[in-house]
């Protein structure tokens, strides 16, 4: 049974909602309704009201029984009455509390034959730590001057004019370049560069290679103090 009832259009014979004044098919007003049928929708609220009063009904029994279980109390554990015993412990046994000399203070001590007490020498702290000598107060020795090397002699043969040491090259053609530095002996970090790639490119152990025509400088740079030697490439 539908909850809201259907009418039956007295033009088209279509059946539509009771809500609707016209009907949706050919817009015929609907006509008014009999008694009877005015009856017959007030019994059908009423099963429906009945029906959802049961329903109601039937969830509050089980919101009931559900909660009266929950709130059942349950059994305590039994209390233990058995009563506690407060003899003292015996030491007489014990074979250090037997001994005159020792006590509970770790800082006396009494003398088992003239029974006096007294406390213990604390012991003498050795403050003499030897210290180790540092040697991070030496300096460091830097360098002076860098000359840059072929063959363990001045690279190049120096410009006037550009106030440089300067070397022809070929495209293609490699050279081994070293330093030397001041004072003699220590321990330096070359960095080399190029000031063009595309002409001269060179590598961190000394080596370069002429790329392509140019003019470009090679530079060799260690404890800020920087050599440079003029490099031309030709075709």
């Amino acid at each position: 049974m539908a909850i809201i009832p259907q009418v039956k259009c007295s033009r088209c014979d279509r059946k539509y909602s009771g809500l609707r004044t016209r009907c949706p098919y050919c817009g015929a007003r609907r006509y008014a309704r009999s008694k009877r049928a005015a009856q017959e929708d007030n019994s059908m609220w009423k099963v429906v009201v009945g029906v959802l009063l049961l329903v109601v009904l039937i969830a509050a029994v089980v919101v009931l029984i559900v909660t009266s279980a929950n709130d059942t109390p349950s059994t305590p554990a039994p209390a233990d009455n058995t009563p506690a015993t407060n003899e003292p412990t015996s030491v007489e046994n014990d074979p250090i509390t037997d001994d005159p000399a020792v006590t509970t203070d770790p800082g006396t001590v009494t003398d088992p034959v003239s029974g006096e007490t007294g406390t213990t020498p604390d012991e003498p702290t050795n403050t003499d730590t030897p210290t180790t000598p540092e040697n991070n107060d030496v300096p460091k020795p830097m360098v002076n001057t860098i000359i840059i090397t072929y063959n363990n002699r001045q690279a190049g043969v120096y410009n006037s004019t550009e106030g440089l040491y300067e070397i022809t090259m070929k495209a293609g053609e490699t050279l081994n370049l070293g330093t030397a530095v001041t004072p003699q002996g220590i321990e330096a970090e070359i960095v080399w560069e190029s000031s063009n790639e595309g002409v001269v490119a060179v590598l961190q152990n000394g080596k370069v290679t002429a790329v392509g025509k140019g003019t470009c400088t090679i530079s060799a740079t260690a404890d800020d103090v920087k050599a440079e030697l003029m490099i031309r490439v030709r075709g």
